[in-house]
């Protein structure tokens, strides 16, 4: 994240488009190293999902809080079975694996 977002405003003028990084962020420590980059700000997602404010159900959470780095899969599942499929190539979601089923999407950040 750190040198991409370095790569991408050098090439940007100084009063150029804000740039935000995003992905994989998880605490001060990452917006502030953003911050001292250069960057506009930082998008925080998966890391409030357990926070009391999110609408994730309580299974949602603990199987979100149980689940083991490699449980993680990417998936368009869901964007099939919402309809939400307007998405640019290459933009996929994120899902827990139970055996072979998706058990619950996990926002991408």
């Amino acid at each position: 994240m750190m040198t991409l977002v370095s790569e991408i405003l050098s090439v940007f003028p100084k009063d150029g488009p804000a740039v935000i990084g995003a992905g994989g962020m998880a605490h001060g420590g990452h917006l502030a190293s953003l911050l001292a980059l250069g960057a506009s700000g930082a998008a925080f997602g998966t890391r409030f999902v357990l926070s009391p404010e999110s609408l994730y159900s309580d299974v949602a959470r603990k199987a979100l809080s149980e689940a083991k780095t490699s449980s993680s899969v990417r998936s368009m599942g869901f964007d099939y079975a919402r309809d939400t499929l307007g998405w640019p190539p290459g933009v996929d979601g994120r899902g827990l694996r139970n055996g072979k089923y998706l058990l619950l999407q996990v926002p991408q950040s």
